[in-house]
């Protein structure tokens, strides 16, 4: 009998003790709510860093590997199949995917960031700069790959996205020139840290996207928000001069 009541005395303990859980407060946990506050998005930018590796790695992929300046080996078949041409098997390859899921997982990223600034109201210049930047460079690979065949959003998303967003290359381009100017305005002239992006950094990648869109015709120039192919030519030239002359970049030695 004492053994009995002994048991039941065990049980309503244990019931009264398991009425209260556990409330915790994880420290590391990065979510949405904290990608959003100034540390968030300085760790968010950082992060974006590290994305523009992973893209600038797969550059070769997306320009020269099909051109006349480019050999190879025997030991790769994606290379293999780039560099000849092989369209029957090129949709198909990691190094093309891989490109197209490295740019859009920063360009989500991106616009997540540029989006909390604009509705939080944070005054956050350089951020803000050097996200409008990235997204500038990451959307400028995108429409010069795929053209209007790009999945196009300003608007962030979480989960898979299984339908794209085609859309006009004036469309991909007041984007990307709206986000460079952007940069432009908000960037330092000489760099937080070794390797941050600056002003002369922002001019200089301009200067590359108004000579891609020369090549368009001047109806999709003037949509784009550029009066004529001659604005371009005379505005490049001078961003161009501004940047050799006024930010102290040089070619290297000889070797």
């Amino acid at each position: 009998m004492n053994s009995y009541k002994l048991f039941l005395l065990v049980l309503v303990l244990m019931s009264v003790s398991c009425k209260k859980q556990l409330e915790e407060d994880p420290k590391g946990l990065i979510n949405e709510s904290f990608l959003a506050t100034p540390d968030g998005l300085s760790n968010l930018v950082l992060s974006q860093y590290y994305q523009s590796r992973l893209v600038v790695e797969d550059l070769r992929y997306l320009g020269e590997y099909p051109s006349d300046i480019m050999t190879h080996s025997l030991n790769s078949v994606d290379v293999n199949d780039i560099a000849q041409l092989k369209v029957n098997t090129m949709p198909t390859l990691p190094a093309f995917s891989d490109s197209w899921r490295h740019l859009y997982a920063g360009i989500n990223n991106l616009n997540f960031g540029l989006k909390s600034i604009k509705e939080k109201q944070l005054d956050l210049p350089i951020i803000e700069g050097e996200l409008s930047f990235l997204r500038a460079w990451f959307y400028h690979l995108v429409v010069e790959t795929w053209g209007t065949g790009a999945h196009f959003t300003i608007e962030p998303t979480t989960g898979i996205v299984t339908e794209g967003n085609q859309t006009t290359i004036d469309a991909f381009y007041k984007v990307i020139l709206g986000d460079i100017d952007n940069a432009i305005a908000k960037l330092p002239t000489s760099a937080i840290e070794a390797g941050r992006i600056t002003t002369g950094s922002a001019k200089a990648m301009k200067a590359r996207i108004l000579l891609a869109l020369a090549g368009y015709s001047e109806d999709i120039i003037t949509k784009s928000g550029i009066a004529s192919k001659a604005v371009i030519y005379t505005t490049t030239k001078a961003l161009c001069d501004d940047v050799i002359n006024n930010y102290g970049y040089k070619l290297l030695d000889d070797f």
